[in-house]
């Protein structure tokens, strides 16, 4: 279930960050009919609005990723040596 969310994020991500810096974002239907929306939309602060939303997605990926990694060490009892006990003599 968490590895079909990072890949969710890393998807979602993706697409916000570069999506509106394609032809794709200016040449749509919604925006050519309502031309205030399409001001707002064209503007290069709101492009980055969005694609900053999209680095957030990434970075939540990387979050989820991260947790999923320790939850399945944890889990399967692996540990570094620098956290193993001291053995006892």
């Amino acid at each position: 279930m968490r590895l079909l969310l990072v890949a969710f994020f890393v998807e979602a991500g993706l697409v916000l960050l570069f999506i509106p810096w394609l032809h794709y974002w200016e040449d749509n239907y919604f925006l050519r009919s309502l031309p205030l929306i399409e001001a707002v939309a064209t503007n290069a602060f709101v492009r980055g609005a969005v694609s900053g939303v999209g680095l957030l997605n990434m970075a939540a990926a990387v979050a989820e990723m991260h947790a999923f990694v320790v939850e399945r060490r944890l889990k399967d009892g692996i540990t570094s040596i620098t956290h193993a006990p001291a053995a006892e003599e």
